[in-house]
C-alpha cells in the first residue's frame, strides 16, 4: 500500500516545509488535483507545480488526479511537466480507451476515477488497460470533507473485480482518509492469496534464519522437527486466531507486530 500525500492539503504559504517533512518521513508519492472549474466548481493546482515539484523532488511519484471536461487536451501538458500518473472522470470523455491509449503514449500510468454516484462495475471494460483505479470517498472538487457511507463495500468490490480478472492496478482511495480509515483500506487492498498455512517440512531447516513462533508449543515441535533451538524466537503468547471473527484475526495481527517490533530491538536494530 503506497500512502500517497495529497498537496491540496498542504498549507500554501508554507508548502515546501511540509513537503520536505513528508518526503523526510519516507512519502513515495505526491497527489495532485487539477481542476478546470468546469468538471467540477472549483479551480485548483496549476501545470507548473508538477513540473516545480518534480524539479525538487525527481525521486517522489507524482500522481495526478484531472478534474476537467476535457482530459485528452492535458495530457501532452502532464506529459511534460513529468506527471507519472495521471487518473481522469469516465464521464468527463465518450472516449476512455482512447484516452488511457494517449496517456500511456506519452509515457505516463493511466488511472480513472469511479465517483459517489457511480456504479462499481462500470469500469470493468477498461480494467484491463490502467495502472490504477481510484475509488472517490468524497464527492469531487473540495478538500477537508468526510468520508462517506459505504466507501469500505464499494473499495471491496473494486479488490474483488481485481482478483476476478487477474488485474495489477494499484487501488487508490481518495477523501476523507484518516489513520483507521487507512489500515482498513489496507486490509481490503492487499492480496494475500500467496501467503496461506502450510505444513512445515524437514527441507526447510537451513532455509530460514529465524523461526518466529506464535506459542512455546510450536517452538517445541519445531526443535521435535530438528530445527535448532538457537534458531527459534518465542514471543510472549499469542492466541491463535483460528476460527475466530475478523477483529479476532485484527487483534492477532497487532499482536504479531507488536512482538516483531520487541524482536527488532533484540537484534539490536
Amino acid at each position: 500500500m503506497l500512502n500517497s500525500a495529497s498537496i491540496i492539503n498542504c498549507s500554501f504559504l508554507h508548502m515546501k516545509e511540509e513537503l520536505d517533512q513528508l518526503v523526510a518521513g519516507g512519502t513515495p508519492m505526491f497527489h495532485i488535483d487539477l481542476m478546470d472549474g468546469h468538471y467540477v466548481p472549483n479551480l485548483c493546482m496549476p501545470i507548473k507545480l508538477i513540473e516545480e515539484l518534480k524539479k525538487n523532488y525527481p525521486q517522489i511519484i507524482m500522481d495526478v488526479h484531472i478534474m476537467v471536461t476535457d482530459p485528452s487536451s492535458y495530457v501532452r501538458r502532464l506529459a511534460d511537466a513529468g506527471a507519472d500518473y495521471v487518473s481522469f472522470h469516465t464521464d468527463a470523455t465518450r472516449f476512455v480507451r482512447r484516452t488511457i491509449n494517449e496517456i500511456r503514449a506519452a509515457g505516463m500510468k493511466p488511472g480513472i476515477l469511479i465517483n459517489p454516484s457511480q456504479r462499481i462495475d462500470h469500469i470493468e471494460p477498461f480494467i484491463k488497460y490502467v495502472d490504477m483505479i481510484t475509488l472517490m470517498t468524497v464527492e469531487p472538487g473540495f478538500a477537508g470533507q468526510p468520508f462517506l457511507e459505504g466507501g469500505m463495500e464499494r473499495l471491496q468490490e473494486i479488490a474483488d473485480l481485481r482478483r476476478k480478472h487477474g488485474c495489477e492496478f494499484l487501488i487508490n482511495v481518495d477523501g476523507g482518509i484518516d489513520y483507521e480509515k487507512g489500515r482498513r483500506c489496507k486490509e481490503i487492498g492487499v492480496d494475500i492469496s500467496g501467503h496461506i498455512a502450510r505444513r512445515f517440512t524437514p527441507e526447510e531447516i537451513d532455509v530460514w534464519d529465524v523461526y518466529f513462533t506464535m506459542s512455546k508449543t510450536h517452538a517445541y515441535i519445531l526443535m521435535q522437527a530438528g530445527v535448532p533451538a538457537e534458531k527459534i524466537y518465542v514471543p510472549h503468547y499469542i492466541d491463535d486466531p483460528y476460527g475466530g471473527d475478523l477483529n479476532t484475526y485484527r487483534k492477532c495481527r497487532d499482536k504479531i507486530c507488536e512482538e516483531l517490533q520487541t524482536f527488532e530491538q533484540h537484534l539490536g536494530f
